[in-house]
């Protein structure tokens, strides 16, 4: 069976992970630690997405039950809101004067750079808002169906044309 597990103490662990990579890559001379840090913080995120597709998994099996539905979006938006923490820092890191700035980045590759520096947490936000909308959509009634159904649907639309319009 797939376990589940995750909880709010994920999402504090990340961010006291964040904390310290941003300090370490920062103050730039701890290139060991440095390297050591941000192993354990993509590691940690891996878990937590790993955790959003165990609950996807779930809730896709039964759909009826609200505590894999919640279990799903709560694991959606934490893997999105890492996400966008993460982009962030790498944002913060690439305008910074780091000693490390230039080592950090140079396994990316031109194409991740430019997708980092146009990257927003208004993406994270809408992709959760349609992950909402999916659960909605399939919680519905035959005559719920038949008067929500366009207007999900539309609503969808709307949040992939500007999930387009921000990605260029």
């Amino acid at each position: 069976p797939l376990d589940y597990t995750l909880t709010e103490a994920d999402r504090e662990e990340f961010d006291r992970m964040l904390e310290a990579c941003r300090s370490l890559t920062i103050q730039g001379t701890d290139g060991d630690a440095i390297d050591k840090a941000w192993e354990a913080l993509e590691d940690h995120y891996y878990h937590v997405s790993t955790q959003a597709q165990i609950a996807y998994i779930l809730y896709c099996w039964d759909q009826s039950d609200e505590a894999l539905s919640d279990a799903y979006l709560f694991a959606s938006e934490m893997a999105s809101e890492l996400y966008a923490d993460y982009m962030a820092l790498c944002q913060e890191i690439d305008t910074s004067d780091s000693p490390y700035r230039d080592e950090f980045f140079s396994d990316w590759t031109e194409e991740e750079i430019a997708e980092m520096r146009t990257y927003s947490a208004a993406l994270s936000e809408l992709y959760d808002a349609n992950d909402r909308i999916l659960v909605e959509f399939r919680e519905l009634d035959d005559e719920e169906f038949d008067n929500r159904s366009a207007e999900l649907y539309y609503q969808t639309v709307l949040n992939n044309n500007r999930i387009a319009t921000l990605n260029g």
